[in-house]
C-alpha cells in the first residue's frame, strides 16, 4: 500500500470515526435535550394545575362568600316581611280582641275567670284586678261573683289577674299577657302559621 493510500485509508477512518463521535454525540445531546424538554414540561403541567386547583378553590371560596352573603340578604328580606306580617297579624288579633270585649261572651269569660280564680284561692285572701277598660262592668261582676275586685292602676289590655299573697301566686288571665305569649311562641313555618308550641 503506497503513502497516498495509506493516508487515504488513515483519513477515511479519521472521518469515519469522527462522524461516529459526531452522531453519537448529537444522539446524547438529543437525549439531553429530550429529557431537559420531558422535565420542562412535566414541571409546566404541574405548576399548571396547581395553578388550576389554585384557581378553582379561589372561585370555589368566592362564590361560597357570594352566596353566603345573597342568602344572608334574603334571609334579611324575610325576617323583615315576616316581622311585618306577623305585626298586621297581631293589629288584626287587637282590634278583633277589641270587639270581643263589647260583647256579652267577654262578660261571661270575665266572670269565669272571676269564679275560677275564687274556687282556686278557697279561703286564702285574694286580689282580683280588673282592666282598668273595664271599669264599669265592675258592679256588675261583684254582684254575679260574689267577689271582690279591684281596678288595676296598669292597663293589661282586658281579662283579669288575680294574686293571692299567702301563697305568692299570680293567676294572670290578662289579654296582654296571653298577646305576649302569644307573639314570642309565634312562628310562620313552610307557609303555615303557628301561634302556639
Amino acid at each position: 500500500m503506497t503513502t497516498e493510500e495509506k493516508l487515504q485509508y488513515f483519513m477515511n477512518s479519521a472521518m469515519e470515526d469522527a462522524h461516529k463521535q459526531q452522531k453519537q454525540a448529537l444522539e446524547e445531546y438529543q437525549k439531553a435535550l429530550d429529557q431537559i424538554f420531558e422535565e420542562h414540561k412535566q414541571a409546566t403541567l404541574k405548576k399548571a394545575e396547581m395553578e388550576l386547583k389554585y384557581e378553582s378553590e379561589r372561585i370555589r371560596t368566592e362564590s361560597n362568600k357570594n352566596f353566603a352573603k345573597e342568602h344572608l340578604q334574603i334571609r334579611r328580606k324575610l325576617m323583615r316581611r315576616v316581622n311585618e306580617l306577623t305585626d298586621q297579624i297581631f293589629e288584626e288579633v287587637h282590634m278583633l280582641l277589641n270587639d270581643y270585649k263589647k260583647t256579652s261572651a267577654y262578660v261571661d269569660l270575665l266572670k269565669k275567670q272571676i269564679s275560677n280564680a275564687v274556687a282556686f284561692a278557697g279561703r286564702a285572701e285574694m286580689v282580683v284586678y280588673l282592666d282598668p277598660e273595664d271599669a264599669d262592668k265592675k258592679t256588675m261582676l261583684e254582684e254575679a261573683t260574689q267577689a271582690v275586685l279591684t281596678i288595676s292602676e296598669t292597663p293589661f289590655g282586658g281579662g283579669t289577674r288575680a294574686l293571692i299573697p299567702s301563697r305568692n301566686i299570680l293567676i294572670d288571665n290578662s289579654f296582654e299577657t296571653k298577646l305576649n305569649d302569644a307573639r314570642t311562641n309565634f312562628h310562620f313555618s313552610g307557609g303555615t302559621i303557628y301561634a302556639g308550641k
